[in-house]
């Protein structure tokens, strides 16, 4: 509520010098305003020289404007889509300007669950990341790394959020929920299968020693240059029991890299249809089929 002044009384020792005059003020709300002393010099009530030009540059400093943006993609592959595993990380890439060279600043994000508006939660604790890092230069880019859980967040749109920090002070911000820049999407990724007679491509197979089974396994929703794996196994409809074949079960897998989000994928399942006949208590025997599609790094947590 008070002009910002300051006052120095001296005793000169000599015809030419210097003094310095300190000024403390609030800043926060001065962002890019350029701020000019005023100087006059007294000799007890009479003013003897002043210096007091709104555009002098040596009288003038100016308050910084610090913004921020951020990109949030797939560590893996800097992508924006992410698959519903366990462990999955997503950097933020925060681009800042107008920061003041040398400088130490801190920045702090979270995560957010768009359909929510609620912070994203992993192991019971907020997904946050901070890092501090001195300005050598005006503008720049700094990194923060997410580390999540995604296997629960199927379709779900993940936002993040991002404060710089000079201080205790907030001096920028970078929270808009529905910026495509900051979001990334974990995929919901579906299957659904077609079994079919190799032979003929019908749906009846006769009692015989080997037969083989085509299951057409046609996905949605995949990541296009992700690696996958196809697996699936036979079970017998009447028990509910792997079907099993020279003691083995029935299983067949494949690996593909998609080339496009949606498509098919075959697997061949072999087995004798003749003794599966005979050991029916029905005297008749029907397959199920269960098929998994699992990512690549999720293979060996599968098996």
């Amino acid at each position: 509520g008070a002009p910002v002044k300051a006052t120095k009384t001296f005793t000169a020792t000599q015809a030419n010098g210097t003094v310095s005059l300190e000024f403390t003020f609030d800043a926060s709300a001065l962002r890019g305003q350029e701020i000019v002393a005023f100087e006059r010099l007294q000799q007890g009530n009479d003013v003897i020289a002043v210096h007091e030009d709104l555009t002098d540059e040596g009288q003038t400093v100016r308050v910084v404007e610090p913004k921020i943006g951020t990109k949030a993609s797939s560590k893996e592959d800097g992508g924006k889509l992410i698959n519903p595993i366990k462990t999955v990380t997503v950097t933020d890439a925060v681009s800042y300007t107008n920061l003041v060279v040398g400088k130490e600043y801190t920045v702090n994000g979270k995560l957010m669950v768009k359909s929510t508006g609620k912070v994203l939660m992993y192991n019971g604790k907020e997904v946050t990341a901070s890092k501090t890092f001195v300005a050598t230069q005006a503008n720049g880019t700094v990194s923060l790394d997410f580390t999540f859980d995604a296997s629960a967040l199927r379709g779900k749109e993940i936002v993040a959020f991002e404060r710089l920090s000079r201080g205790n002070d907030v001096i920028a911000t970078h929270e808009d929920i529905n910026d495509e820049g900051q979001t990334v999407r974990v995929t919901e990724p579906k299957i659904g299968t077609t079994a079919t007679s190799k032979e003929d491509g019908g749906k009846l197979i006769d009692p015989i020693t080997t037969v083989t089974v085509v299951d057409a396994v046609s996905y949605n929703n995949l990541i296009v240059g992700k690696e996958y794996t196809v697996k699936g196994q036979l079970m017998r409809k009447s028990t509910g029991e792997v079907l099993t074949y020279n003691g083995q079960p029935v299983v067949a897998s494949k690996t593909f890299v998609a080339t496009k989000s949606s498509g098919t994928i075959s697997l061949e399942f072999t087995f004798d249809a003749l003794d599966q006949l005979k050991n029916s208590p029905q005297g008749k025997s029907f397959y199920a089929f269960f098929e998994f599609l699992v990512s690549r790094q999720l293979q060996e947590e599968w098996e």
